[in-house]
């Protein structure tokens, strides 16, 4: 079994204190992962993340929050702010309004007034329906980039396709898919996370700075996004303008997940084919 490079060890670290976000992570109990000593592991969790691991910790916190207020309309503050591990409801306002700049009550009336003007916005387009489906647990390889995603996402298919051309990993049943971690509204665009990521792949040994891992099951909505990836945010608007506004389905604040049905190098833009998939409660 090959031995995984400091890049990897780091980008577990980040799945893990997600997947974990609501418990108390503590530095020696971190540090380990990476191999290294406390000291050691908050400087190069610092040059890697431009931050100390509390801060990073918190802040993910507090944006994983702001969406659940945004598009949990119907669950008190309150539960979210415990389910998230936050102990003191006046402590959470706080901190909140100083990363915000305003109360989550305030934060929530803020993003329906959005929805609500999205909806006037797409009022033509009344059409756009969700087909409701179960996605399983599916393993695949990924390479995880950070910022604005129009940047992030080429950069991150542009590593992984060096890997699919240089070891040939890719079969003739791989399929494609792009896991978007944060919403660009909350997370500032340069700290926001993208994975290219393909399924049912060969053997990965000797490949380097790649990672395998579980893409997020669970129910979700299906929309069908037909046209250039510059284009696809029409398509959420609508998403988010015309369907949720309406629907009685609740939306999760875990990942979307963009499934690529067809290759942009054989098809033209206009043809090209996009499975949108919106986490549901």
């Amino acid at each position: 079994m090959k031995q995984k490079t400091n890049f990897e060890l780091i980008t577990e670290l980040l799945e893990y204190i997600d997947s974990n976000i609501s418990k108390e992570c503590k530095i020696e109990d971190l540090a380990p992962k990476l191999f290294l000593s406390k000291s050691q592991f908050q400087r190069v969790f610092i040059a890697y993340m431009g931050e100390p691991v509390c801060s990073y910790i918190k802040r993910r916190r507090l944006e994983i929050s702001a969406k659940q207020i945004a598009y949990s309309t119907n669950e008190k503050i309150f539960d979210i702010l415990i389910k998230l591990g936050f102990n003191s409801k006046s402590d959470f306002s706080k901190e909140f309004k100083k990363y915000f700049g305003m109360p989550p009550s305030e934060f929530r009336k803020e993003n329906l007034k959005e929805y609500e003007n999205l909806l006037i916005k797409n009022v033509s387009n009344m059409e756009i329906k969700a087909e409701i489906v179960q996605l399983n647990k599916t393993e695949v390889l990924y390479v995880k980039e950070f910022g604005n995603y129009s940047q992030s996402s080429k950069k991150a298919w542009d590593k992984l396709e060096k890997v699919i051309e240089d070891e040939g990993i890719i079969t003739d049943t791989s399929e494609f898919f792009g896991i978007i971690h944060d919403d660009d509204t909350i997370t500032e665009s340069v700290d926001c996370r993208y994975d290219a990521c393909i399924s049912k792949f060969s053997s990965t040994e000797h490949i380097p700075e790649t990672l395998i891992k579980k893409m997020p099951d669970g129910k979700y909505a299906k929309f069908i996004h037909k046209g250039a990836y510059e284009e696809i945010g029409k398509t959420y608007d609508d998403i988010f303008g015309n369907w949720f506004v309406r629907t009685e389905h609740k939306i999760d604040s875990t990942p979307i997940i963009e499934k690529y049905l067809n290759n942009p190098y054989e098809v033209e833009a206009s043809q090209l084919l996009t499975e949108i998939y919106i986490p549901l409660k």
